[in-house]
């Protein structure tokens, strides 16, 4: 019942916003003025019936000429026609507007300024310009902020050195050491770690003490080689590093 009710008031008021509804209300408003006038008279409602039958709708046609068709007729016009003049009158009334609006910014133009408007303009002007001036030092002492921190980053980076390790006197290096540099440097830099560990002819602890030490002082590296199957891990390697050649010829083993 509810949504009954609700799609009812929907289609009236759709009815009722329409154009050709409210300019055929008005048509037949325009029309039968005189039996509103017949309508709310004073008179016995039996008179104002008999009166309105036989005065304004004396004829059949009279009443379905002006009950329907002239009203009809005048909506249709009304709708079709007034666009246009009311355009042209939308237009016109914009067009005038403007002129107006710019003959009074030629006058305002022309005009000087009172000391009234004088003063608040040259307020106005000085508060910009103390705005402007506080934004400015702020990006000023910004900037010299930014400055001083790429100084002192400069600075750092100047200072700040990269080093690789040098390698040490051959006096603080272990004599197995020394031994195991020799021992690569007679194999061309590379050798297979049991043949080190053979060579070396040491306890295996001490070896790999050894191996240890040559690792920390970068003289040394440890790699495997790739065994014979794809994918297998084959002997594990110790090769001289570029630091551990220098060693070797600055040592005078070549």
């Amino acid at each position: 019942m509810k949504d009954l009710f609700n799609s009812i008031r929907f289609q009236i008021s759709e009815r009722f916003s329409s154009p050709l509804f409210g300019a055929f209300i008005l048509s037949w408003l325009t029309w039968n003025h005189k039996y509103l006038f017949v309508l709310f008279s004073s008179a016995p409602i039996n008179e104002r019936l008999i009166l309105a039958k036989t005065v304004i709708f004396p004829t059949t046609c009279s009443l379905i000429l002006k009950g329907l068709v002239y009203p009809i007729v005048s909506a249709v016009l009304f709708i079709l026609i007034y666009p246009y003049p009311s355009l042209w009158l939308f237009t016109y009334w914009h067009k005038r507007q403007l002129k107006i609006k710019e003959a009074k910014d030629r006058i305002e133009a022309l005009t000087p300024l009172t000391v009234e408007e004088s003063n608040r303009l040259r307020m106005s002007l000085l508060r910009l310009q103390s705005e402007y001036e506080a934004r400015f030092r702020q990006q000023a002492d910004q900037i010299a902020v930014l400055k001083t921190v790429r100084s002192s980053s400069e600075n750092e980076l100047q200072t700040f050195q990269v080093v690789t390790p040098n390698s040490p006197p051959q006096s603080q290096i272990d004599d197995g050491v020394l031994k195991l540099i020799s021992i690569l440097t007679k194999s061309n830099g590379e050798i297979k770690e049991e043949d080190l560990f053979r060579l070396l002819d040491e306890p295996k602890v001490k070896s790999e003490y050894y191996i240890d030490q040559a690792l920390a002082l970068n003289l040394i590296l440890r790699n495997y080689r790739e065994g014979r199957v794809y994918g297998a891990v084959g002997d594990k390697m110790i090769q001289l590093t570029e630091a551990g050649r220098k060693f070797a010829v600055s040592s005078q083993m070549v």
